[in-house]
């Protein structure tokens, strides 16, 4: 494609109208140059797969539209901020969906994450509730992972250090007690401090809800989609 460059036109490559009044003509709009934007034009149709229609006068906008959404490969996974999967898309919901129906998708992921009935089905990923993690791929990070597997929590090995004491309550809560290393209950010499199964933290020595069932940073929940 080219600007403009006919009789007239302005510097640059621009369109004038002219002025009569002055003895300035307007641009001559050449036959090369409307080939030219013709041919653009039918490029970016046909590139879509569209064949050119006389009676159709949307098939530019069909045309971007769709070499837009052809841009995100299938198998890619975005998080939205909307009940519901977009066109395109469909929720990671761990679902069983037909091999003949995806047959991008499934050419795609396979049967990474579950093969369906084995032979017409497959599954997509369960990302309801998950974090997503990167695959280590050799790097060493989280060694052994296979792309696709899922991990369950976990809490690094660690230790706390704390005062020993008479009365462990003011540290461990409530309903802490103590045992003791030496032999039996009578051996007041050698505490060992212990709790029960962590509830006293959630309000005397931590805020309200800090406590809970699990382990997590905070967090927002957005919808998991995969691009078909």
């Amino acid at each position: 494609m080219h600007r403009i460059d006919g009789p007239a036109a302005a510097p640059g490559g621009y369109f004038t109208e002219g002025d009569p009044s002055v003895g300035t003509p307007a641009t001559v709009v050449t036959d090369d140059w409307m080939n030219a934007v013709q041919a653009e034009i039918e490029a970016v149709a046909t590139s879509a797969g569209a064949a050119l229609n006389k009676a159709d006068n949307t098939q530019m906008l069909t045309a971007i539209r769709s070499l837009i959404a052809a841009s995100i490969p299938a198998g890619a996974v975005q998080a939205f901020a909307r009940a519901s999967a977009p066109t395109g898309w469909l929720v990671c919901d761990g679902a069983t969906i037909s091999r003949t129906a995806y047959p991008v998708l499934f050419a795609a992921i396979g049967v990474v994450f579950g093969a369906g009935d084995g032979s017409t089905t497959f599954r997509l990923p369960d990302l309801r509730g998950e974090f997503i993690r990167g695959l280590d791929g050799g790097r060493g990070v989280d060694a052994g992972r296979a792309l696709g597997s899922s991990q369950a929590q976990q809490v690094q090995h660690h230790k706390h250090v704390v005062p020993q004491g008479e009365n462990g309550q003011a540290l461990f809560g409530t309903t802490a007690t103590s045992l003791y290393n030496g032999i039996g209950a009578s051996d007041t010499n050698n505490p060992r401090p212990h709790t029960n199964d962590g509830s006293d933290y959630d309000g005397p020595v931590n805020a309200a809800g800090v406590v809970g069932s699990e382990t997590r940073p905070r967090n927002v929940a957005l919808l998991y989609c995969i691009k078909t």
